[in-house]
């Protein structure tokens, strides 16, 4: 994840904080994102059960499933981040 990207995200303390805005209504609704030009749904909360980097540029992987690249690729989701899988 760029480091600019990181600046501007929200905590999850921020986010929880807007959820308990929430009607009874609106949290049986399901949880949706979007952005420029695209947009799906939130299907899975996880919490990384280790450090995770992004070897071939395409998608976050455990560091462990490829110990060849652990001093030369950065760590872009460290152990015990939650994060938001999405469907777009």
């Amino acid at each position: 994840m760029a480091k600019n990207m990181q600046l501007r995200a929200m905590t999850w303390r921020e986010l929880k904080g807007e959820i308990e805005k929430l009607t009874e209504s609106q949290l049986d609704m399901k949880v949706l994102w979007c952005g420029v030009d695209r947009g799906g749904v939130v299907n899975l909360v996880e919490v990384l059960q280790e450090d995770h980097i992004n070897p071939s540029g395409d998608a976050w992987e455990p560091i462990s499933a490829y110990p060849e690249y652990a001093n030369e690729e950065p760590i872009v989701g460290i152990k015990g981040q939650p994060i938001l899988h999405v469907d777009d």
